[in-house]
This record gives structure tokens, sequence and C-alpha cells, in this order.
């Protein structure tokens, strides 16, 4: 599983590959104001770091929609799964990759009559849901609580969650 970077790696990293100076000039800050958020002794004054703690103090999901949205991304949920556990994949597999079938097969259709799609809410819903399914698979695998005996529950459940939302 991949390390999470700290704020202040992750303000290194974009310093490295974008001019300082002119960020600040878009900021209206100083460069070394900037600077102040690369540094591990500063991490709780870098706005990365104010927002996770917003994010953890709301526990409101809306945040990072928003915030992932503004980015021109969408926001995706990571399962926790816990480590060695197998958690409640067979059956309920072929049901995923039908919806996606389904979904993508809407919006071809969609598309080639040159229509605005009247479910746009609802299939950024159902999308959602989706991508939020498949990566809770992705966690099992990785965190080795992958077990296709138990996993046909789970999928179910979160199937029947996402139906019961629309």
């Amino acid at each position: 599983m991949e390390k999470v970077m700290k704020s202040h790696e992750v303000f290194q990293e974009v310093f490295k590959e974008s001019s300082v100076k002119q960020l600040a000039e878009k900021l209206g800050m100083s460069p070394a104001g900037l600077y102040k958020w690369s540094r591990q002794d500063d991490e709780r004054k870098n706005p990365l770091e104010r927002m996770a703690w917003v994010v953890r103090a709301a526990r409101n999901p809306r945040l990072m929609h928003w915030l992932c949205a503004e980015a021109g991304g969408y926001f995706i949920h990571n399962p926790e799964v816990a480590n060695g556990k197998p958690l409640p994949l067979t059956t309920a597999q072929c049901k995923v990759v039908h919806d996606f079938a389904q979904m993508v097969a809407l919006l071809a259709k969609e598309s080639a009559n040159g229509a605005l799609c009247k479910n746009a809410r609802n299939i950024r819903e159902r999308w959602e849901a989706l991508k939020s399914l498949m990566e809770y698979f992705v966690v099992c695998c990785e965190k080795g609580a992958f077990d296709p005996q138990t996993m046909d529950a789970a999928i179910h459940a979160h199937i029947a969650k996402t139906n019961r939302k629309k």
C-alpha cells in the first residue's frame, strides 16, 4: 500500500515542479511564506493541514466532495478494512460489472443522440457508488482481506445501500 505523504512533503514536491515566485504572486503572498508550508516544523500552519483538521472535525464528506470538484475531480472514500480479517465477491462481481456496462451503454446512447442527460444526478450518484465499491475490492486485496466465500454479503449490502439512496 502506498505511503501517504505528510502535508509539508506535498508542498516540497509541488515546489519542485512549480514556480514558487509565480505561485506566491497569484496568492498575494511572499515566496518565503509559501516555503514555510514545506517545513516539517510548520505543518500545523499550512493550508493542507488546516483543511485536513476541518475535514476530520466535521466528519462530513461534502467538504471533500467540494474540494475535489474544485480541483476537477471526485472524492472516493477509501473503506476501512481490518488487517487479516476476511470481509463480507463472485455473483456480486457480475452485478458490479453489469452495472458499469449499463452505465457506459446509457452514456454512449445519450452521447450518440446528442441529448443532454436528464438523469445526470442519478448517474453521478451511481457512478460514485460503483467507484467506491471497486475501491473497497482493491483495499480488501491490498490488506489480504479478500475472501471470495464471504465477500458476497458485503457487496450485496453495499448495492442495497446504494439502491436505497435512490
